[in-house]
């Protein structure tokens, strides 16, 4: 009967833990209720009920000695005063994902949000983001820059081309001025779309300030190809430099982009495992 009801949710289950022989299935009888007052024991559980594969527990073993998880990045390692945290992740709907964005540390450490594929009109969802400003636009897709409040928004602009949306925003820290243009490109748009947005932001700003382009850019850079090419020769015209040097994505693809002149400006980037995207997150840390 055990394994009829594997998959099965229940109102009410009387269970018999004495004749359970084979590995897991207590563990299958119990999940099957909605909550524990529906759970009747015809006799008492025991420890020596729960049945369990050798093999498990070597792997749990293993597990908690000689395979424990070293962090790649711990933002709080590196946070200082002189530091600025910016994400940049291509959220696939945020209002369905709020929970999951709202609950990451790291995400809500840090100074700037930049995301993609927002599907947001306005940012609806303000109150989940009390500490930060939020600039939004929606054409089809939706961007949006979500800046702490203790950062100065000097100006913010948004920008269009056939399947290209884009916000960029001028802000000051400590003594700095610089510039985030966030970028969504649809698979179908073109190069020549991605410039035409790239080239009305950088017309609006001072190209010895700072300036960081990121966001979906639906373009490969893990292959060479003239479209590659000539994208990097574009932004090298201007001293900004492909920064991200790992994929971030389930497909192995570098679609999300990360352009920076940063000649004179230590940084760090990450790259984060994010289980409810199909885009990874990534993290730009500027030490100031």
């Amino acid at each position: 009967m055990i394994h009829r009801s594997q998959g099965l949710t229940l109102d009410r289950l009387a269970f018999d833990p004495t004749g359970v022989q084979v590995h897991g299935l207590v563990y299958t009888a119990l999940s099957r209720v909605r909550n524990i007052e529906s759970l009747y024991f015809l006799n008492p559980l025991k420890h020596n009920n729960f049945k369990v594969k050798k093999k498990v527990n070597c792997e749990m073993q293993r597990l908690q000695t000689t395979a424990k998880w070293q962090l790649e990045y711990d933002s709080s390692s590196i946070q200082s005063l002189r530091s600025i945290f910016i994400l940049s992740l291509n959220t696939r709907n945020l209002h369905a994902h709020l929970t999951d964005i709202c609950n990451d540390y790291d995400t809500m450490q840090s100074d700037i949000l930049c995301l993609q594929e927002t599907h947001m009109l306005l940012c609806m969802e303000n109150e989940y983001f009390k500490n930060f400003n939020c600039i939004s636009s929606c054409i089809k897709h939706g961007v949006m820059i979500l800046i702490k409040k203790n950062i100065i928004i000097l100006e913010h602009t948004h920008l269009e081309d056939c399947f290209v949306e884009a916000l960029l925003a001028k802000i000051k820290v400590h003594t700095l001025q610089f510039a985030i243009l966030n970028i969504y490109a649809l698979p179908h748009a073109n190069l020549n779309n991605i410039l035409n947005v790239i080239a009305k932001a950088l017309y609006h700003l001072d190209l010895n300030n700072i300036i960081v382009i990121l966001g979906d850019f639906n373009i490969d850079m893990v292959h060479c190809n003239q479209k590659t090419k000539q994208l990097e020769t574009y932004m090298q015209n201007y001293n900004l430099h492909f920064l991200v040097d790992k994929t971030n994505n389930m497909h192995k693809s570098l679609i999300d982009h990360v352009w920076a002149n940063l000649a004179n400006i230590k940084y760090r980037i990450f790259v984060l495992d994010t289980y409810w995207s199909d885009h990874d997150t990534i993290s730009l840390v500027l030490q100031l």
